[in-house]
């Protein structure tokens, strides 16, 4: 396949989830691209925003990509294919929003840019269609646009920011609190929708949790630096779950340690793709936790709160005569009645249990001898013939599975 070929195939690819578009520049910076909907309207938005000039004046033989926005969240991503140790062609992929935007904003964008009514209308209707994105999104695109052009793989850190002028800075929309719900983007609804499967414990969120952007609207903050932004709408997203959860009748006690997990692991993250890694994994587990509550509607109140202490506990080596303990029954009593409420006997539960917490950490990109000793498993064999006995496969293909 030649690098034409490749181009075709990504031009298609990465509309078939996203309506973005593939551009392509020559050093000149004339538009080679045609047959776009709408180009000139497209090309007048790259111009307006400045990053059309900015790219210019920035033509370099970089090696890594080069990330282009404007104040109003407009991004878009530029990877330079090199011949002769100068620039020959600009490949971009864009423009979306990296962040909600308002109807009101959209207009501002443009009144005193574009002065024709019947264009004011066009330029509207075409940047209200444009996709709201995660960084994280964006930035995987760029990696598969990098890799058409030079064949080569590259991390998200590598990536070159577009700098701002000191003018622009902090020139960005209207609080996020004074907004209508019909002027908002998409991501409210979103977390409305992502709310709502916590809270009944509903499993087939695959599709939301697609489209979620983590950069969100919480505020104006970090706005050259998506990443601490993309923090901070993580751990607003762990609030909105653990309150979730909360409501549907999960234990406090757990839905705070959940939550204080969570929020550490955010401030361990060092890249959005961690970041990304975490929110998926935190909105699983407090789903889950609600769906298998939610199940036993006929556990009784001292069995569901033994239920919920082996949950919160699954790391540690737990032992049936002190969980019977808390609530103050005889081990035999407590086991004959464990078993009759819940079908399984109080060994074979804390087993489901761990491995349950197993596969959100391998999930979450942590290795298996970490898990095992994390567990507290006699071995890694004897962990893997558990987690074999439960799945049906081995933690080593279970992560392989979830990672691709």
């Amino acid at each position: 396949m030649n690098l034409q070929e490749k181009i075709n195939f990504f031009s298609e690819l990465i509309t078939s989830s996203h309506p973005l578009m593939y551009w392509e520049y020559d050093a000149d910076m004339n538009l080679l691209t045609e047959g776009h909907e709408n180009d000139d309207i497209y090309e007048t938005l790259f111009s307006i925003s400045g990053c059309k000039e900015y790219l210019k004046q920035h033509l370099q033989p970089e090696n890594s990509p080069l990330i282009l926005a404007d104040s109003n969240g407009l991004m878009w991503i530029a990877v330079f294919e090199i011949k002769n140790d100068a620039v020959n062609l600009i490949h971009m992929i864009g423009p979306a929003f990296i962040f909600d935007i308002s109807e009101r904003n959209i207009e501002k964008m443009i009144r005193d840019k574009i002065h024709s009514v019947k264009l004011k209308k066009l330029f509207m209707n075409t940047l209200k269609a444009l996709p709201v994105l995660s960084i994280s999104s964006y930035y995987q695109y760029g990696q598969m646009l990098y890799f058409t052009i030079t064949g080569k793989k590259i991390s998200v850190s590598d990536f070159t920011f577009q700098s701002y002028p000191e003018e622009l800075i902090g020139i960005r929309n209207e609080p996020a609190a004074i907004r209508s719900k019909s002027e908002l983007h998409g991501t409210w609804a979103m977390e409305q929708a992502l709310v709502n499967c916590v809270e009944e414990g509903n499993m087939n969120y695959s599709d939301i949790l697609g489209k979620i952007a983590i950069t969100g609207t919480s505020g104006d903050f970090s706005y050259n630096n998506p990443f601490p932004q993309s923090k901070t709408y993580v751990l607003v997203l762990i609030t909105l779950c653990s309150r979730a959860a909360m409501r549907a009748g999960l234990s406090p006690e757990i839905a705070y340690n959940l939550s204080d997990y969570y929020i550490a692991s955010v401030e361990k993250a060092a890249s959005i793709s961690e970041l990304q890694t975490i929110s998926h994994t935190m909105f699983h587990d407090y789903t889950f936790r609600v769906h298998e509550m939610l199940k036993n509607t006929q556990i009784s109140r001292p069995i569901q709160e033994c239920c919920n202490y082996i949950q919160l506990h699954s790391a540690e080596k737990l032992e049936i005569a002190d969980i019977a303990a808390q609530i103050g029954y005889a081990e035999y009593y407590f086991s004959k009645k464990f078993k009759k409420e819940v079908g399984i006997s109080v060994k074979d539960y804390i087993k489901e249990s761990k491995i349950n917490r197993a596969k959100i950490m391998l999930k979450a990109g942590i290795s298996i001898s970490e898990v095992t000793d994390t567990l507290n498993f006699s071995s890694q064999s004897y962990f893997t013939e558990i987690f074999r006995k439960l799945t049906g496969i081995t933690p080593a293909e279970y992560r392989d599975s979830v990672t691709k």
